[in-house]
């Protein structure tokens, strides 16, 4: 798994218009490395001195749409850096589609957009550990398998989490859930 990281503020320090942010959007895009590879996406609004609503809409919420139908592959997005006023509107956009995503503003992990409480719980609680199973998940909150099962495909699904499989000696095939983790 490896993070790209860009800065935002090399393109432009004033992020406004749709037009520029599906300009930047298509841009970004193309930077991708081929979609087998397993991407964190990490989006640094460091000196960044507007962001408006509307670019927020066409540039994060539409790629966290695109990422979520998985066609760039497994990549995850990582908004970082932003002022109070920049998160609001990012937030907005991903509240109007129904998106999280994970933030990150002075070294800590947090959840921006939509997001119920029971899965907002469980990846809490995996951002806690370095791996987990559907088995961990249902011991350790007393659910039913499927119930964590599916918790945890939603998570993998938004892109909050990855998921890996592996082969157990019995021949069956059992899926792990890792964090979204951006420092090396």
């Amino acid at each position: 798994m490896t993070t790209k990281r860009f800065n935002m503020a090399e393109e432009h320090e004033l992020l406004i218009t749709r037009q520029l942010g599906k300009k930047m959007k298509d841009q970004l895009v193309s930077k991708f490395t081929d979609n087998s590879q397993i991407e964190i996406i990490y989006l640094d609004f460091s000196n960044i001195i507007v962001l408006d609503f509307s670019w927020a809409d066409e540039f994060v919420a539409k790629l966290a749409v695109e990422l979520n139908a998985n066609l760039h592959g497994e990549k995850a997005l990582v908004v970082a850096n932003c002022t109070d006023d920049q998160f609001e509107n990012i937030n907005a956009a991903l509240l109007q589609r129904a998106l999280t995503l994970t933030a990150e503003q002075e070294g800590k992990s947090f959840f921006i957009g939509d997001l119920k409480e029971p899965l907002l719980e469980t990846l809490t609680w995996v951002g806690e550990n370095s791996q987990v199973t559907a088995r961990d998940l249902a011991n350790h909150f007393g659910l039913a398998i499927n119930t964590a099962s599916n918790r945890l495909s939603e998570l993998a699904k938004r892109r909050l989490l990855f998921r890996g499989e592996t082969i157990m000696e019995s021949g069956g095939k059992q899926f792990s859930y890792f964090p979204i983790r951006t420092s090396n």
